[in-house]
């Protein structure tokens, strides 16, 4: 959606494969994608930062997905709880 920094890379449970970032400059918000059938770890390694349209993994249809699809969730951090939001705003879609 947005530049960021890879705090997360890996399977997540039910999500499966999933990559989460972190969006500093929109203050506060994180982004998910899950049930990736591979994600470009390798690169997260050494630079963790990412540009908005940088490809991060390949949709699959790992974790409880029943199938291929790719998971986006927004959340806001407040005092350590992460609320969900409607993604649609946070779509950087120029």
């Amino acid at each position: 959606a947005y530049a960021g920094t890879v705090i997360f890379f890996g399977d997540r449970g039910g999500y499966g494969r999933a990559v989460i970032i972190r969006h500093a400059t929109l203050g506060n918000v994180w982004t998910l994608y899950g049930h990736l059938k591979t994600i470009e770890a390798k690169r997260f390694m050494f630079n963790p930062y990412v540009k908005a349209g940088e490809k991060i993994g390949v949709m699959g249809e790992t974790g409880a997905a029943l199938g291929k699809h790719l998971h986006f969730s927004v959340r806001i951090g407040f005092n350590g709880v992460l609320a969900c939001r409607n993604p649609e705003r946070y779509l950087n879609l120029t």
